[in-house]
Protein backbone atom coordinates (compact mmCIF):
# COMPACT_ATOMS: atom_id res chain seq x y z
CA UNK A 1 0.00 0.00 0.00
CA UNK A 2 2.80 2.38 0.89
CA UNK A 3 4.52 1.53 -2.39
CA UNK A 4 1.43 2.59 -4.35
CA UNK A 5 1.20 5.82 -2.41
CA UNK A 6 4.87 6.56 -3.06
CA UNK A 7 4.41 5.84 -6.80
CA UNK A 8 1.38 8.15 -6.95
CA UNK A 9 3.29 10.94 -5.18
CA UNK A 10 6.27 10.49 -7.53
CA UNK A 11 3.98 10.54 -10.59
CA UNK A 12 2.30 13.75 -9.42
CA UNK A 13 5.70 15.31 -8.71
CA UNK A 14 7.04 14.40 -12.16
CA UNK A 15 3.87 15.76 -13.81
CA UNK A 16 4.15 19.03 -11.89
CA UNK A 17 7.84 19.49 -12.75
CA UNK A 18 7.23 18.66 -16.42
CA UNK A 19 4.33 21.10 -16.65
CA UNK A 20 6.43 23.89 -15.15
CA UNK A 21 9.26 23.16 -17.59
CA UNK A 22 6.85 23.31 -20.53
CA UNK A 23 5.45 26.60 -19.28
CA UNK A 24 8.98 27.94 -18.84
CA UNK A 25 9.95 27.16 -22.44
CA UNK A 26 10.05 30.23 -24.66
CA UNK A 27 7.28 30.50 -27.21
CA UNK A 28 8.08 29.75 -30.86
CA UNK A 29 8.99 32.71 -33.07
CA UNK A 30 7.22 31.30 -36.12
CA UNK A 31 3.51 30.50 -36.26
CA UNK A 32 1.47 29.22 -39.19
CA UNK A 33 -2.22 28.41 -39.50
CA UNK A 34 -5.54 29.20 -41.09
CA UNK A 35 -8.79 31.04 -40.51
CA UNK A 36 -12.33 31.44 -41.79
CA UNK A 37 -14.86 34.15 -41.23
CA UNK A 38 -17.56 36.49 -42.46
CA UNK A 39 -17.13 39.73 -44.40
CA UNK A 40 -19.77 42.46 -44.18
CA UNK A 41 -19.01 44.77 -47.07
CA UNK A 42 -20.44 47.76 -48.87
CA UNK A 43 -19.31 50.03 -51.70
CA UNK A 44 -19.18 53.71 -50.91
CA UNK A 45 -20.28 55.50 -54.09
CA UNK A 46 -19.72 59.19 -54.58
CA UNK A 47 -20.11 61.60 -57.46
CA UNK A 48 -17.93 64.70 -57.42
CA UNK A 49 -17.06 64.16 -53.75
CA UNK A 50 -20.74 63.82 -52.76
CA UNK A 51 -21.58 60.39 -51.31
CA UNK A 52 -24.80 58.81 -52.50
CA UNK A 53 -27.33 57.43 -50.02
CA UNK A 54 -28.93 53.99 -50.00
CA UNK A 55 -25.92 51.67 -50.03
CA UNK A 56 -26.19 48.67 -47.69
CA UNK A 57 -23.93 45.83 -46.60
CA UNK A 58 -23.52 42.46 -48.31
CA UNK A 59 -22.40 39.31 -46.48
CA UNK A 60 -19.54 37.28 -47.93
CA UNK A 61 -16.96 34.64 -47.04
CA UNK A 62 -13.35 35.15 -45.97
CA UNK A 63 -11.00 32.17 -45.72
CA UNK A 64 -7.23 31.92 -45.85
CA UNK A 65 -3.87 31.19 -44.27
CA UNK A 66 -1.65 33.16 -41.91
CA UNK A 67 2.06 33.34 -41.14
CA UNK A 68 3.28 35.21 -38.03
CA UNK A 69 6.83 36.03 -36.99
CA UNK A 70 7.27 37.19 -33.37
CA UNK A 71 10.46 39.18 -32.93
CA UNK A 72 9.62 39.65 -29.22
CA UNK A 73 6.98 38.39 -26.79
CA UNK A 74 4.67 41.26 -27.69
CA UNK A 75 5.42 42.30 -31.28
CA UNK A 76 5.01 40.36 -34.50
CA UNK A 77 4.62 40.76 -38.24
CA UNK A 78 1.60 38.91 -39.60
CA UNK A 79 1.20 38.07 -43.29
CA UNK A 80 -2.04 36.60 -44.62
CA UNK A 81 -3.36 35.36 -47.92
CA UNK A 82 -7.12 35.04 -48.22
CA UNK A 83 -10.01 34.56 -50.60
CA UNK A 84 -12.56 37.27 -49.77
CA UNK A 85 -16.05 37.90 -51.11
CA UNK A 86 -16.80 41.62 -51.00
CA UNK A 87 -19.31 43.96 -52.58
CA UNK A 88 -22.45 45.83 -51.60
CA UNK A 89 -26.13 46.50 -52.29
CA UNK A 90 -28.11 49.59 -53.25
CA UNK A 91 -31.73 50.39 -54.08
CA UNK A 92 -32.71 51.90 -57.40
CA UNK A 93 -34.20 55.38 -57.46
CA UNK A 94 -37.79 55.65 -56.20
CA UNK A 95 -37.75 52.09 -54.85
CA UNK A 96 -38.07 50.48 -58.30
CA UNK A 97 -35.72 47.62 -57.39
CA UNK A 98 -32.22 46.98 -56.17
CA UNK A 99 -28.81 45.97 -57.40
CA UNK A 100 -25.74 44.47 -55.82
CA UNK A 101 -22.09 43.97 -56.67
CA UNK A 102 -20.47 40.58 -55.96
CA UNK A 103 -16.70 41.05 -55.94
CA UNK A 104 -14.11 38.40 -55.08
CA UNK A 105 -10.46 39.10 -54.32
CA UNK A 106 -7.24 37.43 -53.37
CA UNK A 107 -6.14 39.64 -50.47
CA UNK A 108 -2.69 39.87 -48.89
CA UNK A 109 -2.57 41.91 -45.66
CA UNK A 110 0.82 42.62 -44.05
CA UNK A 111 0.16 43.66 -40.46
CA UNK A 112 2.03 44.80 -37.39
CA UNK A 113 0.63 42.83 -34.45
CA UNK A 114 0.90 43.83 -30.79
CA UNK A 115 0.02 41.32 -28.04
CA UNK A 116 -0.57 42.45 -24.47
CA UNK A 117 -1.01 40.71 -21.13
CA UNK A 118 0.11 37.28 -19.97
CA UNK A 119 -1.41 33.87 -19.43
CA UNK A 120 -3.34 31.62 -21.78
CA UNK A 121 -5.80 34.35 -22.85
CA UNK A 122 -4.21 37.37 -24.51
CA UNK A 123 -5.70 40.31 -26.42
CA UNK A 124 -3.90 41.65 -29.48
CA UNK A 125 -4.15 44.59 -31.86
CA UNK A 126 -3.04 44.92 -35.47
CA UNK A 127 -2.80 47.38 -38.34
CA UNK A 128 -1.20 47.58 -41.75
CA UNK A 129 -1.69 47.69 -45.52
CA UNK A 130 -3.56 45.09 -47.53
CA UNK A 131 -3.16 44.36 -51.22
CA UNK A 132 -5.94 42.86 -53.34
CA UNK A 133 -6.07 41.12 -56.71
CA UNK A 134 -9.49 40.98 -58.40
CA UNK A 135 -10.73 37.47 -59.19
CA UNK A 136 -14.30 38.09 -60.37
CA UNK A 137 -17.02 40.75 -60.55
CA UNK A 138 -20.75 40.19 -60.98
CA UNK A 139 -23.83 42.41 -60.88
CA UNK A 140 -27.12 41.29 -59.32
CA UNK A 141 -30.23 43.20 -60.33
CA UNK A 142 -33.73 42.77 -58.90
CA UNK A 143 -36.75 44.52 -60.39
CA UNK A 144 -40.02 45.49 -58.73
CA UNK A 145 -41.49 42.02 -59.26
CA UNK A 146 -38.56 40.44 -57.39
CA UNK A 147 -36.95 38.81 -60.43
CA UNK A 148 -33.17 38.39 -60.05
CA UNK A 149 -30.71 38.79 -62.92
CA UNK A 150 -26.98 38.12 -62.56
CA UNK A 151 -24.31 38.79 -65.17
CA UNK A 152 -20.55 39.19 -65.35
CA UNK A 153 -18.95 42.57 -65.82
CA UNK A 154 -16.26 43.05 -68.46
CA UNK A 155 -12.86 42.80 -66.77
CA UNK A 156 -11.84 46.32 -67.72
CA UNK A 157 -14.65 48.03 -65.77
CA UNK A 158 -13.12 47.36 -62.32
CA UNK A 159 -9.55 47.87 -61.22
CA UNK A 160 -7.41 44.74 -61.31
CA UNK A 161 -5.49 45.47 -58.10
CA UNK A 162 -6.40 47.40 -54.96
CA UNK A 163 -4.75 48.88 -51.90
CA UNK A 164 -6.35 49.30 -48.49
CA UNK A 165 -5.70 49.76 -44.80
CA UNK A 166 -6.72 47.06 -42.33
CA UNK A 167 -6.84 47.43 -38.54
CA UNK A 168 -8.56 45.66 -35.68
CA UNK A 169 -8.23 43.60 -32.53
CA UNK A 170 -8.69 40.08 -31.26
CA UNK A 171 -7.86 37.56 -28.57
CA UNK A 172 -5.82 34.34 -28.53
CA UNK A 173 -6.20 31.29 -26.32
CA UNK A 174 -3.18 29.00 -25.85
CA UNK A 175 -4.18 25.33 -25.88
CA UNK A 176 -0.53 24.42 -25.27
CA UNK A 177 2.83 26.17 -25.83
CA UNK A 178 2.70 25.46 -29.58
CA UNK A 179 -1.02 25.74 -30.42
CA UNK A 180 -3.39 28.67 -30.04
CA UNK A 181 -6.89 29.56 -31.14
CA UNK A 182 -7.88 33.11 -32.03
CA UNK A 183 -10.83 35.28 -32.91
CA UNK A 184 -10.44 38.73 -34.45
CA UNK A 185 -12.45 41.61 -35.82
CA UNK A 186 -11.12 43.97 -38.48
CA UNK A 187 -12.09 46.99 -40.55
CA UNK A 188 -10.85 47.01 -44.14
CA UNK A 189 -10.70 50.55 -45.53
CA UNK A 190 -10.36 50.55 -49.33
CA UNK A 191 -8.09 53.29 -50.69
CA UNK A 192 -8.34 52.47 -54.41
CA UNK A 193 -11.12 53.75 -56.68
CA UNK A 194 -12.65 50.51 -57.99
CA UNK A 195 -13.99 52.28 -61.08
CA UNK A 196 -11.34 51.52 -63.71
CA UNK A 197 -13.24 53.68 -66.22
CA UNK A 198 -13.10 56.82 -64.09
CA UNK A 199 -12.82 59.74 -66.52
CA UNK A 200 -13.86 57.72 -69.59
CA UNK A 201 -17.66 58.08 -69.30
CA UNK A 202 -18.53 54.52 -70.39
CA UNK A 203 -22.14 53.29 -70.52
CA UNK A 204 -21.64 51.14 -67.39
CA UNK A 205 -19.62 53.57 -65.30
CA UNK A 206 -19.81 57.33 -65.39
CA UNK A 207 -16.65 59.38 -65.34
CA UNK A 208 -17.92 61.00 -62.12
CA UNK A 209 -18.43 57.75 -60.16
CA UNK A 210 -15.95 56.88 -57.42
CA UNK A 211 -16.26 53.46 -55.75
CA UNK A 212 -14.50 52.59 -52.49
CA UNK A 213 -14.89 49.30 -50.60
CA UNK A 214 -15.73 49.40 -46.88
CA UNK A 215 -15.68 46.08 -45.02
CA UNK A 216 -16.03 44.69 -41.51
CA UNK A 217 -14.67 41.20 -40.92
CA UNK A 218 -14.77 38.57 -38.17
CA UNK A 219 -12.38 35.59 -38.32
CA UNK A 220 -11.77 32.53 -36.18
CA UNK A 221 -8.66 30.42 -36.65
CA UNK A 222 -5.84 28.33 -35.28
CA UNK A 223 -2.06 28.82 -35.27
CA UNK A 224 0.72 26.29 -34.76
CA UNK A 225 4.19 27.19 -33.47
CA UNK A 226 7.21 26.05 -35.48
CA UNK A 227 10.41 25.36 -33.57
CA UNK A 228 11.29 26.94 -30.23
CA UNK A 229 12.11 30.47 -29.21
CA UNK A 230 15.48 31.44 -27.86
Amino acid sequence: MKRKQILIVLALLIFTITSKQLDAQPSPHLWIGGFAGVDQGKISISVREKELDGTTFKTGLAVGGEFDYFFSDNFAVSAQIAYVQKGGNRSFDQGSGSWGYDLSYLQIPVLLRVTVGSGDLKPFFFAGPEFGIKLSTKLRAKNESGTDTTFNFPDNLFTTSTLGLMFGAGVTYAINPATMLFISGAYDLGLTNLNAQFGNNTPFSSDDDIYYSRDFRINVGILFGIGKGE
